[in-house]
């Protein structure tokens, strides 16, 4: 029974594109010997516990919300709860006063809670978002897939559809939405001149999408892959009806304040006055722009050429400034000199010394 659990829920996260579930159980044997099943399952199709929550069954309200403030602030929002409906139902209460039980956030309950929901008061029910259980799918263990009805009787190859979610019922997800988040709204320069960074083709047997290419998109890319969840974008070049640039990169990173974009990809340069408005991330590539100019063989060999960046009146300035500092020092400035100072000096006139 355990394996058949282990398998539904694998196939659900893999079904969702997560590639991430932070695991939330009570610290009891029955805790533990699922997620150890589960931890094994996870790894073989790539999909880790970037965190364990441990809660054990005498936790103070205190404890727990000291826990649930920690895994807020973790990147991953996707958990997976198991624990018996007494310690869950107060999990869940907490959970909604944290503002967790909101759009952003995934919840997966296993069996041994989702089948004591009845038990559980409105007000328990009431965090969790429903007064009613809404069923999306079932787990054929014989055909070991997901399906839309509890009768399976399709006659697709098994397996065909283990991990898709398409024939799975709408979920209503936390913030009481149909639909997951939205794809991030990418924006990209379209200008002539640099391809290598990133290049905007239109091909019209492409169903009028453009083809974006180019090292900053490689790059961005190459994060995604890094991330452990997914992250649905979209790009969309920065271009007027006639698709051509809809103006300069200000104007284009400003779009972002507008809320047009979410977020621009491309060769933008980091300059303080665009920062008053957007972030920017590390710089991941320098121009190495340099300057270059001609300098004169003879001056290669001229000994006072340490005098060429400050101009004469400022040398002479400093010379005096020097001047004034060492007779200061020295007593043998103003008119009321140094006299222990003076008493020391020795005076060298045509070779004769004189001890003042």
């Amino acid at each position: 029974m355990t394996r058949v659990k282990v398998k539904a829920i694998t196939s659900l996260v893999q079904a969702y594109g997560w590639q991430e579930v932070i695991p939330i159980y009570e610290d009891t044997d029955y805790g533990n010997g699922l997620i150890l099943y589960l931890k094994d399952a996870f790894q073989e199709v790539d999909i880790r516990f970037p965190y364990r929550s441990l809660i054990h069954p005498s936790s103070k309200d205190s404890d727990i919300l000291e826990e649930l403030k920690k895994l807020k602030a973790m990147q991953s929002k996707i958990f997976l709860v198991h624990m018996t409906a007494s310690l869950g139902s107060k999990l869940f209460v907490l959970v909604k006063n944290s503002g967790m039980m909101s759009e952003g956030y995934a919840w997966i309950i296993t069996q041994g809670l989702s089948s004591l929901l009845d038990p559980i008061d409105s007000k328990i029910m009431d965090s969790m978002q429903g007064n009613t259980e809404r069923i999306i799918g079932y787990w054929n263990p014989k055909k070991e897939r997901l399906s839309r009805e509890a009768d399976d009787n399709t006659t697709t190859e098994i397996g065909a559809y283990s991990i898709s979610k398409e024939i799975l019922k709408q979920p209503i997800w936390p913030g009481d939405i149909t639909n997951q988040p939205k794809k991030l709204r990418i924006g990209v320069p379209s200008f002539f001149g640099f391809n290598e960074f990133l290049k905007v083709e239109w091909h019209p047997d492409q169903n009028d999408k453009p083809k974006i290419s180019g090292f900053s998109i490689d790059l961005f890319h190459a994060v995604l892959d890094m991330l452990p969840f997914p992250l649905p974008h979209e790009f969309m070049p920065y271009v007027n009806q006639h698709r051509q640039s809809a103006g300069t990169y200000d104007e284009l990173l400003y779009q972002i304040k507008l809320k047009n974009f979410d977020a621009v990809v491309g060769d933008t340069t980091i300059v303080a006055n665009r920062s008053s408005y957007v972030d920017f991330t590390l710089p991941y590539y320098e121009s190495g722009v340099s300057m270059v100019v001609s300098m004169k063989d003879n001056e290669k060999k001229n000994m006072w050429i340490f005098l060429k960046p400050l101009s004469w009146d400022l040398w002479g300035k400093s010379g005096q400034q020097l001047v004034t500092i060492y007779a200061d020092h020295m007593g043998l400035y103003g008119s009321h000199p140094n006299t222990e100072l003076y008493s020391k000096l020795n005076f060298n006139v045509d070779g004769t010394t004189i001890e003042t």
